[in-house]
């Protein structure tokens, strides 16, 4: 019987038995652990290295010139200067002046003998009130005895024998203030204000037309006393409506059977289709 030789088996060569060697696998896979190791080699060499000149750099600096010599250096401090024992002068701070007052209590003086009489008050004597020059006019004036006296406004007239009452004076309403009323203002002779405004020329050339809407105080009398611009296109068109509005005449507002101020809104109309 023959002798069988067992060779060991190369992985390599079980992995490429039977296949194309010539493409660069197999003789990279050959020379892969070689590789490796001097990879790993130069690896640590260079780490080696590195710690090497780090401890070499600590020992050559700790082994330079020892440390200089600290000297002591003392300094003498001169005496300080003797205290002035001259004390400083107090300052006095004056109270303020009591606060003015509105008012002042007259008290009379109190009459008292001569002799018992304050030596710090001065008393004028008569002779000496004489001679004081007071400015008390040039001229006489006369009165004027017809003349009314000036009382303010009163409802009726008084008889003389009792107290005059004073009417209280009336506020005018806000134009925001709501007022009920049993009757509004109407007003009398609308259509012919109207008329009497003139649409401006210029306006009407630019093309400017809107309605202009004016709040207006109608007195007790139904006269128009204040009034207010609430919206308008344009001023020109408000000032045609403002020298036209105080001609209005008004039925007065009626609240509880007499007539009260009141305020109302007027819409004035510019169009350029009429």
């Amino acid at each position: 019987m023959a002798e069988v030789t067992v060779m060991p088996a190369d992985l390599d060569e079980i992995v490429f038995r039977g296949r194309n060697r010539e493409y660069g696998a197999y003789d990279l896979r050959r020379v892969f652990p070689r590789n490796m190791g001097i990879a790993f080699a130069i690896g640590a060499g260079l780490i080696l290295l590195l710690i090497l000149a780090t401890v070499l750099s600590k020992f050559i600096g700790s082994s330079g010139p020892e440390d200089a010599e600290l000297q002591e250096v003392v300094a003498s401090l001169s005496e300080p200067p003797p205290l002035d024992e001259k004390q400083p002068e107090e300052i006095k701070v004056e109270p303020p002046p009591p606060p003015l007052k509105s008012e002042v209590k007259f008290v009379p003086p109190e009459v008292v003998e001569h002799e018992k009489a304050d030596p710090e008050v001065k008393i004028i004597e008569k002779d000496s009130l004489l001679e004081l020059k007071a400015d008390i006019g040039s001229q006489n004036v006369q009165g004027d005895d017809d003349a009314p006296p000036n009382i303010g406004y009163v409802e009726e007239k008084g008889t003389g024998t009792a107290p005059v009452e004073i009417a209280p004076v009336e506020k005018d309403p806000e134009p925001d203030e709501f007022v009920a009323v049993e009757k509004q203002p109407d007003p009398v002779n609308l259509a012919d204000i109207k008329k009497a405004i003139v649409y401006p020329p210029i306006a009407k050339d630019n093309g400017i037309q809107g309605k202009v809407f004016i709040r207006m105080l109608v007195n007790k009398e139904g006269v128009p006393e204040k009034h207010i611009v609430v919206k308008s296109p344009h001023e020109l068109l408000t000032k045609a409506c403002v020298d036209q509005i105080y001609k209005l005449r008004f039925t007065p507002g009626i609240q509880a059977g007499k007539p009260i101020k009141v305020w109302v809104m007027i819409p004035f109309d510019f169009s350029l289709r009429n």
